[in-house]
């Protein structure tokens, strides 16, 4: 659909987002895709977001095996839609529009295989949730240059903007994140990036996260536990350092109490269509 899409007006200014659903669960991708990464495996795991929801709740026990075959299936999903990235730069090229466009491949979330206890994703901040790709490749931006400072998602609009040009509108969330590559030197300030929106059957948003470089602080609002992790030393936040830090986590917890404290100030949108609810019901956002 996307490439008749481009096909039919060419020549015209356009805004396209494609929203890949290859890497989410259901883990379920084409033959040819599994063939290839999924390795032999006799269990009842299966990739369903049903299965892997009872895994969630303990209905279900995952073994070792079950976990690396959920992976395979994930690995398969990732290649699957690496192949449907290819199709549409290829299409691009085709139409001589890929050198005059800004193409942005981004994600909203990673996905967890018990690498701190839990499946899927939205319960927990930890790296494998939070650390997403950034992509971008379009006219005057460099060709092979890493941004090693942290970034966030709410950045992805104002960068954008200022990349084409637009004028960014006052109060809007995040930075213009240009001078991390049209810059040599680097910003001393501090920033901190904040994780939240924790959903349970039950209860919502009632974990965070807040990061400034290095280290990174959890905090469950309902058990007042914290956990701080360095980073640079334990990508995989398996060593809570808070005890050793407690200035840093001082810090940290300050300004994530800050951050809570700010006021919504959002757009109160008005009430859905029953064909807009159904949509949203039928991609697994609301019951």
């Amino acid at each position: 659909i996307a490439e008749t899409w481009l096909s039919s007006s060419p020549d015209t200014p356009f805004f396209l987002f494609l929203h890949y659903y290859d890497v989410h669960s259901d883990y379920q991708s084409l033959p040819r895709y599994e063939k290839e990464f999924v390795g032999p495996y006799d269990g009842r795991v299966n990739g369903t977001t049903a299965q892997l929801m009872r895994a969630r709740t303990g209905a279900m026990e995952l073994n070792p095996e079950d976990i690396t075959h959920l992976i395979d299936l994930y690995d398969a999903g990732i290649r699957q839609m690496d192949d449907g990235i290819l199709r549409l730069v290829q299409q691009l090229k085709r139409l001589q529009l890929l050198d005059r466009t800004l193409l942005i491949i981004t994600s909203d979330h990673g996905e967890e295989f018990l690498e701190h206890g839990g499946v899927l994703h939205g319960r927990t901040q930890y790296e494998e949730l939070v650390r997403i790709p950034l992509l971008m490749r379009g006219p005057n931006l460099p060709a092979g240059h890493r941004v090693s400072q942290i970034t966030s998602l709410v950045d992805l609009v104002p960068t954008t903007l200022a990349v084409l040009g637009i004028r960014i509108p006052k109060g809007l969330d995040g930075i213009d994140l240009q001078p991390l590559w049209l810059s040599s030197t680097v910003d001393p300030t501090p920033r901190f990036v904040f994780a939240e929106a924790d959903r349970t059957e039950i209860e919502r948003d009632v974990k965070r996260a807040i990061r400034e470089q290095q280290y990174k602080l959890h905090l469950d609002t309902k058990s007042k536990k914290t956990e701080l992790y360095d980073l640079n030393v334990d990508p995989e936040e398996s060593v809570n350092v808070i005890e050793a830090n407690p200035k840093i986590a001082k810090l940290l917890g300050e300004q994530l109490d800050q951050f809570m404290r700010i006021d919504n100030v959002g757009t109160r949108l008005e009430q859905l269509e029953d064909a807009d609810v159904n949509r949203l019901r039928g991609l697994g956002y609301t019951q």
